[in-house]
């Protein structure tokens, strides 16, 4: 097949063998449980080396955030979230495609060409989306609680500090890593 041709979804020619919405929605809904319950121990897996194994009965999510944000674990840390992306997210997607279609690279929408029309999808997806994330922060706020709002809060502080830990670099090396990391991991 020609990577510049378009997967027709409807199209036989496409596809290995003729599955039903009901069983590719099964096939990507195991897929991506798979994925989360791999990803989930891959991560604690690298968080049980930052931290005592007799402490984590007792752990709060603010000492966890403050363990991973500590220089020494900011390799871990990434690795963490990197592996977590790849096998949640791009490998069910992948197998997913290899699954159900004859070319799976198709499949999944990637070409050599760019057109206008993809752009101005993304553009509206992106604008779409900071309005829908405005909208609902302000709704947010009006319908939570008081106690939800302040422990919302505190966690949002954290997630913050979190992201200052990646984006924090001193040096043109830490410049191209954290640019790599970006297009890479996350």
């Amino acid at each position: 097949m020609d990577a510049n041709i378009q997967p027709n979804f409807f199209n036989d020619d496409f596809t290995k063998r003729k599955y039903s919405y009901l069983e590719k929605f099964g096939i990507l809904s195991g897929l991506v449980i798979g994925g989360f319950i791999l990803a989930a121990v891959i991560q604690l897996s690298i968080m049980l080396t930052m931290i005592n194994f007799k402490d984590i009965f007792n752990l709060k999510e603010e000492t966890l955030f403050a363990i991973m944000a500590k220089p020494e674990n900011f390799t871990k840390t990434v690795l963490m979230q990197g592996l977590g992306t790849l096998v949640l997210m791009a490998i069910p997607a992948f197998v997913y495609a290899k699954i159900v279609s004859n070319n799976a690279v198709v499949f999944l929408g990637f070409n050599r060409k760019i057109s206008i029309k993809q752009v101005l999808f993304v553009v509206g997806i992106a604008i779409a989306g900071m309005i829908l994330s405005g909208s609902l922060g302000e709704l947010t706020k009006v319908i939570i609680p008081n106690f939800l709002k302040a422990k919302a809060d505190k966690m949002e502080a954290a997630y913050e500090a979190g992201v200052m830990m990646f984006v924090n670099m001193k040096s043109f090396g830490d410049y191209l890593f954290s640019l790599l990391k970006r297009e890479i991991f996350l």
